[in-house]
């Protein structure tokens, strides 16, 4: 099980490498079941300066996530960003100091 608390979980990867992860927002989609985080390492940045989300599906489970799984499906990620862009949308013109509902008003 993953635990999050403070809306920050540990996420380790194939070769057993831990990255502090904070959750951006959770999703559960009604056509397939499944519920997905999208979620941005707190310290890794690409090569312009911005962070990069990452989208896993899970299982939820008390205070966090069970079985954390890639998304391999080129239709479900077509889907994933959609509902992304959504929310990016969403949030675009937001002016709270202190928005939580997305991390990109800052």
């Amino acid at each position: 099980m993953t635990e999050v608390k403070d809306n920050q979980f540990v996420f380790i990867d194939e070769e057993g490498k831990e990255t502090l992860c904070e959750v951006i927002f959770t999703y559960k989609c009604e056509e397939n079941g499944k519920n997905y985080v999208f979620f941005t390492a707190v310290d890794e940045k690409d090569e312009n300066g911005n962070q990069v989300v990452g989208v896993s599906s899970y299982i939820p489970s008390g205070e966090g996530f069970d079985k954390l799984e890639p998304v391999e499906e080129e239709d479900e990620w077509a889907m994933l960003e959609e509902v992304f862009q959504s929310y990016i949308e969403e949030c675009d013109g937001c002016e709270e100091e202190d928005c939580e509902h997305c991390p990109y008003c800052e």
